[in-house]
């Protein structure tokens, strides 16, 4: 037998030599036959001359039958210890490939148990002495027992396992977040274990980064489109007082609802942009979201001496969308469209209805440097960008908006593609389905109906309206003073709370947000009085989530402000009808 040195064990040397003296003993009478003749052998081998010529010819039979095992062995031993040799070499380079990667390599026994894990599994798991504890199971590691779950099943179902993003506890206590990879082989378990969690990091801190520079961006807009409103409202108020005419008075008016209905829009979508959440869809044009993101970039647009080109198709359908979330697609393509253009050019937004194919096309064209060929395919792929990264450039951008708007416009049923030419420009255009052919007929909507302010059906009701906002809250007691209810008006959380226990009431109307106590601790108040009084809720910001645990803890229901007055109206009538039955 050849050891790692090569060299024969000394007990293995003696075995072969005993073998061989036996064997000789064994063949011997055979020999002589075969070299004296079979009638004299026996009388042969009994006589010296016989004997001396036996052991001549034994001798030189012997001589070459060794120096040819000698050959044979010592070219099989030289055979050996080569292999031997080039084994060791390759399992010490494999050894140090396995313990000089970067990534993490386990083994584990059929139960699961690490037997082996390298110097870099070691350090992702913080392990002390690079070895993997007695106890430590593969996943047993794995945090979430969903996860781990999902990833048992995988192993017993299929065998392996293909880069499961897991977190992972360390022996520190700190959860590492990798990519897990594996699969059985004999019952055994073999792995690949790859930290991403510095990458994940980053990751979030470029759409972090990217969050913020759109922030930047809708500011510049912002101010803008309020400056805007603002200046209308001024400049009819100012008319109005000094002309104290009627038609001044209701034009003033008309300027007033129209301008705090767009203002309240804009601050819709800025929350929406904000605070993601799943599309609420409904039925509405196509117009309205494209036209919103317009009025965002419209004067940078104008600064930038790009003019904007539009081509609506008549008869256009209503699609089943979320406005907020298609403004936010359109907005992202409307900025690179402008970025693509730095010394001017032209945004062409044309909208064409496809009956056939039961969808809207929207097609959004700048004619600005274009995207290389070789670019086009990974032009939505996330952090892929063709702006550069920031600080490379003064309109880098993460890679993250054209993904984002590919996500969007995937859960709206629809598909967006880009074709693009370097030198002459860029269009992406999106399909969103139809379910029917619903026209929308031209014109500018109706304006909002006047409030009524009819008697209550029965007894006045005592009203309390709890709101830190002045304004709103004088608004709220005219208005329901006008009704002939009974109003007591507070300005913060505490005197809601005290006027509660004071006095009885039939509702009320309470601001969320306000000084030293919540809306939600006057609700709590509402409903622990012995005769509990119906509560409505006002605010600006309300999640739906925490609008449905308003609700769910005794909240009448929500108001999400700018209101229309009207709503507040029924509001009481239903209350009041309640009451009287």
């Amino acid at each position: 037998m050849v050891r790692r040195d090569g060299r024969l064990t000394t007990y293995r040397a003696l075995a072969v030599l005993h073998i061989g003296l036996t064997a000789l003993a064994i063949v011997l009478p055979v020999l002589a036959v075969a070299l004296v003749g079979a009638a004299e052998a026996d009388a042969f081998l009994h006589t010296a001359q016989a004997r001396a010529l036996f052991f001549s010819r034994m001798i030189t039979i012997v001589w070459v039958a060794t120096g040819a095992a000698l050959v044979v062995g010592v070219s099989a031993g030289w055979a050996a210890i080569r292999a031997a040799r080039q084994a060791m070499l390759t399992e010490e380079k494999y050894r140090q490939v396995a313990e000089n990667t970067l990534v993490g390599l386990f083994l584990a026994d059929p139960s699961g148990r690490i037997t082996y894990a390298n110097e870099a599994l070691c350090g992702i798991l913080a392990w002390p002495d690079d070895r993997p504890p007695p106890e430590a199971d593969v996943l047993a590691l794995v945090q979430r027992s969903e996860a781990r779950e999902q990833l048992r099943g995988e192993l017993e179902t299929q065998g392996r396992v293909a880069n499961a993003e897991v977190e992972l506890e360390g022996a520190d206590g700190a959860l590492r977040t990798c990519l897990l990879s594996a699969h059985r082989f004999d019952g055994h378990l073999a792995g690949v274990c790859i930290d991403v969690t510095e990458r994940r990091r980053l990751q979030e801190e470029m759409r972090r980064a990217d969050r913020l520079a759109a922030v930047g961006q809708l500011a510049a807009g912002l101010a803008h489109e309020f400056n805007n409103i603002m200046g209308g409202m001024s400049g009819f108020a100012q008319l109005a007082r000094s002309t104290a005419s009627p038609d001044a008075v209701d034009k003033l008016i008309d300027v007033v609802l129209q301008a705090s209905g767009r203002a309240s829009e804009i601050t819709r979508s800025l929350l929406s942009f904000a605070r993601p959440s799943a599309p609420r869809l409904r039925f509405t044009t196509l117009e309205a979201p494209i036209e919103a993101a317009l009025g965002l970039v419209r004067h940078d647009l104008g600064s930038s001496h790009i003019r904007v080109a539009q081509d609506y198709a008549a008869d256009l359908p209503l699609v089943r969308m979320d406005p907020g979330q298609m403004q936010q697609v359109f907005l992202n393509l409307f900025i690179n469209a402008a970025h693509a253009m730095p010394d001017g050019g032209t945004l062409s937004i044309r909208i064409a209805y496809e009956p056939h194919a039961g969808r809207v096309a929207v097609h959004v064209t700048d004619t600005g440097h274009g995207i290389p060929a070789e670019q086009l395919d990974r032009i939505f792929e996330p952090f892929f960008t063709t702006k550069g990264h920031p600080g490379e450039s003064e309109t880098a951008g993460s890679g993250l908006g054209l993904s984002v708007s590919h996500s969007i416009v995937a859960a709206h049923g629809g598909t967006i593609e880009v074709r693009s030419q370097v030198g002459v420009g860029t269009t992406f255009t999106l399909w969103l389905p139809v379910l029917s052919h619903v026209p929308v007929a031209a014109g500018t909507p109706a304006a909002d109906p006047a409030v009524t302010l009819s008697p209550p059906a029965g007894r006045p009701l005592r009203i309390l309206v709890a709101d830190d906002e002045e304004t709103l809250l004088s608004v709220m007691r005219d208005l329901l003073a006008f009704g002939r209810h009974e109003v007591t008006a507070v300005a913060d959380g505490p005197a809601a709370i005290e006027a509660l226990q004071q006095g009885a009431f039939d509702l009320v109307f309470c601001d969320l947000l306000m000084p030293r106590a919540n809306g939600s601790e006057v609700l709590q108040a509402a409903r622990a009085l012995p005769q509990p009084c119906p509560v409505v809720i006002m605010t600006g910001k309300v999640s739906e989530q925490a609008e449905a645990e308003l609700i769910a803890a005794g909240a009448l229901c929500c108001l999400r402000k700018p209101f229309k007055l009207q709503t507040v109206v029924a509001i009481v009538a239903d209350v009041a009808q309640e009451q009287a039955a």
